[in-house]
């Protein structure tokens, strides 16, 4: 039996929507670990292991990073599925792959955006309040260093909506990017 096009995109559109979505939760958990803990202590390890990492995440391509995902956590290790759609565990490794390169660009920009901040008058003028140090990071420095990482998630959506054609086709992911190849 012959399928109507919206038969076919529509079960498409929504597993590259689900996939972009996991992904965009991979995106605003690791981001801000990775940003905070950075600039907690420039020039430490944290920020050591949080630069390898952005360094990392925007030069390998995703393709790349997914077929070294599933050689280690789906050949080697046998712990997470390497392809297909069948439940959260087949959704982990895909979504992450896509999430990596966003979450390097996002992380870096948040641990300068709180080192910046942290410089400005109302940083120091709390400071010189007597307000505690970590509450003047959560209140004041990170609240300010986040705005433009919020502006910037909008465009990161298309980003992960374009990107899903590649990781699709690595993951054997049923969407959008599995369809059109």
């Amino acid at each position: 039996p012959q399928k109507t096009v919206n038969e076919m995109l529509w079960p498409a559109f929504l597993a590259t929507l689900e996939l972009a979505g996991a992904s965009a939760l991979w995106i605003l958990l690791l981001t801000p670990l990775l940003g905070i803990a950075a600039a907690a202590r420039p020039d430490g390890p944290m920020d050591a292991f949080s630069r390898a990492f952005c360094m990392l995440g925007t030069a390998v391509p995703a393709f790349v990073l997914g077929f070294f995902l599933i050689r280690l956590f789906g050949v080697d290790w046998k712990v997470l599925p390497v392809s297909g759609r069948e439940g959260f565990s087949s959704l982990i490794l895909p979504s992450f792959t896509l999430s990596v390169s966003h979450i390097a660009c996002f992380a870096r920009m948040l641990r300068t955006e709180m080192l910046e901040n942290s410089t400005r008058p109302y940083a120091l003028y709390a400071s010189a309040r007597g307000i505690a140090p970590r509450q003047i990071q959560n209140t004041h420095i990170l609240k300010n260093s986040l705005m433009p990482i919020v502006n910037t998630l909008g465009f990161s959506f298309g980003r992960l909506i374009a990107g899903s054609v590649v990781v699709e086709n690595v993951f054997s992911w049923p969407g959008l990017g599995k369809l059109v190849t």
